[in-house]
């Protein structure tokens, strides 16, 4: 009788309790929870929730005298050589580049002005037919046969050699099997739009193929080019536009690509009122580590959110398991039937995650990016591009993937874009920033500084991302 008696009560305290997470530290609300419910064998230690260690950067004094604004872009149309020479251990870490980099604890931009440049890049870009950049959110609820037919293109591939990864070629019958699954024959001329949500990290694909490191062009070994063309984050929103013949595959289109991916690797939504309502996020963690792994099958890259669960769910949680030093966050699945819904899970308040998005800063922007020196880019692992990606999300940007599409930013959506040919030179990276994305040939890349009339950038060579002169 007691026992209900406090589950009663628990219950109650649920309908009145006002105590929101923006007024209080998380730990605190955990703690204070707990202790005026009384649950047994649950408890909170530790530091506080907040501004925590996963910043990477201590504020310290900003350099005088010094201003900088916006994010930049430098777009490089030459082939631009890059070289391990001249490198060090030191510079291989974020303290080299931070400790010569000017005001580099200034907020560039807040977050209010952040998500005002992705509106206006939204804007300019999705109308641009030129660009590869959706507005999903305003998107027809029915899409004509004739642009998803154009969207699903294959025209490309009919005359490419494909090689598995062992560079086996692969055979023009198993090639002509993937296409046929992508069921282009029998498309509609008007096709139903669903909404969807990544519950699992997935890997988007030209062709329903089910060896997701099929790899094509001649020089397929040493290339890697592939038939990946992006990789979607947990929680992204999505519209699934078609299904394959074999039902295991959806053709889907996110803000900055499209092509197909595992149908168990999405959810989706019953409307898409309920499809916008998953895509709030008050409150919520961005991973800010390269990536952060819960068990062998929730992987968070970085830049993922996930929203911190508050109310009856969180307080539910809280009276069967014990919370230590954890947010308690809502991790989208799908049920047997392949609809959204969410699970409660414990991620460590540490180093691997921030409470919002971080402070745009070139601090921030350096410790993010040195966070993947030695990793693979690639099949393996995020392409270049996407490496810029979650560098950037982890401040709130929304950014293309392709350079066709950075070239087509204008200068006044504050971010700056210049031209450079072959080589970069000393007028050219005077108008450079530590941090800043330079672009160059096909894919983008972080510019570090410069040193001894040297250049240099986090870039990809033999697959892994490192630090190179630029020449």
């Amino acid at each position: 009788m007691k026992q209900n008696g406090i589950l009663l009560q628990s219950i109650l305290l649920a309908t009145v309790l006002t105590c929101t997470l923006t007024a209080c530290s998380y730990t605190d609300y955990v703690r204070e929870f707990i202790e005026q419910n009384a649950v047994s064998g649950s408890s909170v230690s530790g530091a506080a929730a907040g501004n925590t260690s996963g910043s990477g950067v201590s504020a310290d004094s900003t350099a005088s005298g010094s201003s900088v604004s916006g994010s930049a872009v430098m777009t490089a149309s030459g082939s631009g050589v890059y070289s391990s020479a001249y490198v060090t251990a030191e510079m291989q870490t974020a303290e080299y580049w931070i400790g010569k980099s000017y005001a580099k604890d200034k907020v560039l931009l807040t977050e209010s002005e952040i998500q005002s440049v992705n509106e206006k890049r939204l804007k300019d870009l999705s109308g641009d037919s030129n660009a590869v950049f959706y507005d999903i959110q305003n998107y027809d609820e029915k899409i004509k046969g004739s642009v998803l037919h154009m969207l699903m293109a294959q025209e490309d591939l009919l005359n490419t050699s494909v090689y598995d990864t062992n560079g086996d070629k692969i055979s023009s019958d198993v090639l002509k099997a993937f296409m046929d699954n992508c069921g282009i024959k029998d498309i509609a001329d008007f096709n139903n739009v669903r909404y969807g949500i990544v519950c699992e990290e997935c890997v988007v694909q030209k062709l329903p193929a089910h060896d997701k490191h099929v790899i094509t062009g001649e020089r397929a070994m040493s290339d890697m080019a592939s038939l990946r063309i992006s990789t979607l984050m947990v929680n992204e929103p999505v519209l699934i536009l078609y299904t394959s013949l074999d039902k295991a595959w959806y053709f889907v289109m996110s803000e900055n690509c499209t092509g197909w991916v595992t149908k168990e690797a999405l959810a989706f939504c019953d409307s898409k009122n309920a499809w916008q309502e998953a895509q709030e996020t008050d409150d919520f963690i961005v991973v800010s580590d390269r990536k952060l792994w819960l068990d062998s099958e929730n992987k968070f890259s970085m830049g993922t959110k996930l929203v911190i669960a508050t109310g009856e769910e969180a307080q539910q949680y809280m009276k069967k398991y014990p919370v230590h030093d954890s947010y308690l966050v809502r991790v989208p699945v799908a049920d047997k039937d392949g609809k959204l819904t969410f699970k409660i899970r414990e991620i460590p308040i540490g180093e691997n995650v921030h409470r919002g998005y971080l402070e745009y800063t070139r601090a921030n922007i350096l410790t993010q990016a040195m966070k993947f020196t030695g990793s693979f880019s690639g099949n393996g692992d995020f392409a270049e591009e996407q490496v810029v990606e979650c560098i950037y999300s982890c401040f709130g940007f929304k950014l293309p993937l392709d350079r066709k599409t950075w070239t087509l930013i204008p200068a006044d959506n504050r971010i700056d874009i210049a031209v450079v040919e072959d080589k970069l030179t000393k007028n050219d990276t005077n108008r450079l920033n530590p941090g800043m994305i330079l672009v160059r040939k096909n894919r983008p890349c972080i510019y570090l500084g410069y040193q001894d009339g040297r250049a240099y950038a986090l870039t990809k060579s033999d697959g892994v991302m490192t630090v190179k002169t630029i020449e």
